[in-house]
């Protein structure tokens, strides 16, 4: 069964299956159809879809092959695979990438992301925004979550436009 979650930032688990949702309502017509194929569960805001996994079986990865093969789903294009980042690293030392867009969604236009101390955010990227101006919408948020760093609590007392 699917979440749905009312709020732009996801918060990411472990290793998560990221889709974009205007992908599969073209290639399937809807979640509930990718539901009832992968019956992995996962959490959606209508924009975005994923779902986190603990442990990568063969299992689950020939699964997942199979119907990303069959319904011609494309890496970068549809979907993404990411892990959620550390924070804090050896000897309580932040990571480089804190508060920074992670590298895996940089040149994709459809998902931004970032890390914070409470987690790997992620959201979806308006279809007409160009990489530049993703670019300035990300360090308008990299600055606000330096001070927010629950971009869940963040969201809800204030208005962001996406």
């Amino acid at each position: 069964m699917i979440k749905y979650q009312d709020q732009e930032f996801l918060k990411i688990a472990a290793y998560t299956l990221l889709f974009n949702v205007n992908s599969i309502n073209q290639k399937l017509g809807s979640l509930v159809k990718l539901d009832h194929e992968l019956n992995f569960g996962g959490v959606t805001n209508g924009k975005l879809y994923g779902v986190g996994f603990m442990a990568y079986t063969d299992e689950v990865e020939s699964k997942l092959y199979d119907f990303i093969t069959q319904y011609n789903f494309i890496e970068e294009e549809d979907y993404i695979f990411m892990e959620s980042g550390m924070f804090f690293g050896i000897k309580h030392e932040i990571d480089a990438l804190a508060y920074k867009e992670q590298p895996v969604t940089l040149e994709i236009p459809w998902i931004s992301s970032i890390l914070t101390p409470n987690g790997t955010y992620v959201w979806a990227v308006a279809p007409n925004i160009s990489l530049t101006e993703k670019q300035q919408q990300n360090q308008r948020i990299q600055s606000l979550a330096r001070s927010h760093p629950n971009l869940e609590q963040f969201e809800k007392t204030t208005s962001l436009s996406f």
